[in-house]
């Protein structure tokens, strides 16, 4: 059964989403860090279950947790095959720690909704962020998809891992990338050859 991490899941939405419509879910690890997100996710659990007899069963799978996502990588190491990252702004403080809660082979969902900074009006901000100067041009956002998916790499080389691109989307003001994680010690020599 698959398992899944929502970091930052505010009302539940996504997490009650994905055990509604995902087949063979286990479970739907709902995280913030806002003690009131996790009760309003509970309200939309009971709201669901109500609404939806038969999917009572499904929504059941959905476990809201009230801590620090990063906190909660740390503790379940190389455990979810999903591991979702939504945040307002930059994920990049929480790669390191995300990168090791992934199975092998499972997949990350990073989301950066800070194109400003990724598309070069503030350089060092972005340097400071994701290891990477941006230049102001008009492939901004292919750029910015790049630095986010260089700066996930760098987080998993420190671990003896290596993603591979699965999809990368460029949506208005945001960019969201999903990668498979692996282990390998040879592959992450290789890594400078993938920038």
């Amino acid at each position: 059964d698959i398992t899944i991490l929502e970091g930052m899941a505010a009302t539940g939405l996504r997490s009650l989403r994905y055990a509604q419509e995902l087949d063979d879910v286990g479970c739907v690890v709902a995280n913030d860090l806002d003690p009131k997100a996790a009760e309003a996710i509970e309200r939309n659990k009971a709201y669901n279950a109500e609404c939806s007899p038969e999917m009572k069963g499904k929504i059941a799978k959905v476990i809201p947790e009230n801590e620090g996502v990063g906190m909660v990588c740390m503790k379940h190491e190389k455990m979810f095959d999903v591991v979702d990252l939504d945040p307002y702004g930059s994920p990049s403080i929480l790669l390191d720690s995300a990168v090791q809660a992934v199975q092998e082979g499972g997949m990350l969902l990073v989301t950066a909704t800070d194109m400003a900074v990724l598309c070069g009006n503030n350089g060092e901000v972005a340097w400071s962020k994701y290891g990477a100067y941006p230049l102001r041009a008009k492939y901004c956002h292919e750029m910015a998809v790049r630095m986010l998916l260089q700066s996930i790499e760098n987080a998993a080389i420190k671990y003896r891992r290596h993603i591979v691109p699965v999809i990368s989307l460029s949506i208005d003001f945001y960019i969201r990338v999903f990668v498979r994680v692996y282990t390998s010690p040879i592959a992450t020599k290789e890594a400078p050859c993938k920038l």
